[in-house]
């Protein structure tokens, strides 16, 4: 179950709800990352940071009763490698995010639901695509190497508020 917790000031107003990767697949994963062939200067992220971001909302991060909606959110969710690619967003970094995507048809679904909850309740959420597309972002390179075998399965057990 998710906690509403007090607000930083330091913190920004964003509110997002994620789902965490099981601890054995972000291994996994992890270790599939490593072992491809990556251009000089890439960094990879830690895989206890994987996680799919279900909605991403600009406001509502520092509001408890804009957050009290989505607490206790639960799902289980199986996402089915598609590809690895170069995110398109602004990113934090110099270099642009590289992204494993995902087919998880249920988590569109739900994904869809708390974006259109979210813009009743003028939270701002953030979409980067026409559609929702989840994806786990496991490094930032200036180009991503060419997948020959992608990860098995991934499967998403937590639902959580991501502070």
């Amino acid at each position: 179950m998710t906690q509403t917790q007090a607000p930083d000031p330091n913190k920004d107003e964003r509110l997002i709800l994620a789902g965490l990767i099981d601890p054995a697949d972000a291994e996994r994963i992890s270790s599939w990352a490593k072992a491809r062939s990556w251009p000089e200067g890439v960094q990879l992220k830690d895989p206890e940071s994987y996680h799919v971001t279900v909605v991403h909302c600009r406001t509502g991060g520092h509001e408890p009763e804009q957050r009290a909606w989505l607490d206790g959110m639960k799902g289980h969710f199986e996402l089915e490698p598609m590809g690895m690619e170069l995110f398109t967003n602004p990113g934090h970094l110099s270099a642009r995010p590289v992204v494993l995507r995902f087919a998880a048809p249920q988590l569109v679904r739900l994904a869809g639901r708390l974006y259109d909850e979210a813009v009743r309740r003028n939270l701002e959420p953030i979409r980067y695509a026409a559609t929702y597309q989840p994806h786990i972002t496991i490094g930032y390179a200036e180009e991503a190497p060419v997948p020959l075998n992608l990860p098995r399965p991934v499967t998403v057990k937590t639902l959580r508020l991501w502070d």
